[in-house]
């Protein structure tokens, strides 16, 4: 089964969280090693593992659990309109953090979207 990536979250401590490759972030027991199965799969609806206490599974492991790494595309462009002084700010912090203008509100967005922060459906006109 393909994976974005896989952790170990603190909280659970017999589980491995796995983010697929759809962004969605699912669970199953860890123990025993076995190829998982979908069905094994639960959601899981905590924090997105990267931003708390977790430790990634290593490489040499998913194997065992049937899981493959695949890398995350970043294949789609979005336009967005900032003032003058919103993108002289995101020019001023992406340079202060090391980051291109793209990394940098990239990084600041995708937390709300991965903890789904961020109502999809449409408000009313």
């Amino acid at each position: 089964m393909d994976v974005l990536n896989a952790w170990y979250v603190k909280q659970l401590p017999a589980h491995v969280v796995i983010q697929m490759p759809d962004l969605s972030l699912m669970m199953f027991p860890m123990s025993p090693f076995r190829d998982v199965l979908k069905n094994e799969l639960t959601p899981y609806k905590g924090h997105y593992p990267g931003d708390i206490k977790s430790d990634e599974v290593p490489a040499y492991t998913l194997p065992s659990y049937g899981l493959t790494k695949v890398p995350f595309k970043l294949d789609t462009s979005v336009t967005i309109r900032l003032s003058s002084q919103e993108k002289e700010r995101v020019i001023t912090l992406s340079k202060r953090e090391g980051l291109t203008q793209s990394e940098w509100i990239r990084n600041h967005i995708m937390p709300a979207i991965r903890n789904n922060n961020i109502s999809m459906e449409e408000k009313p006109q």
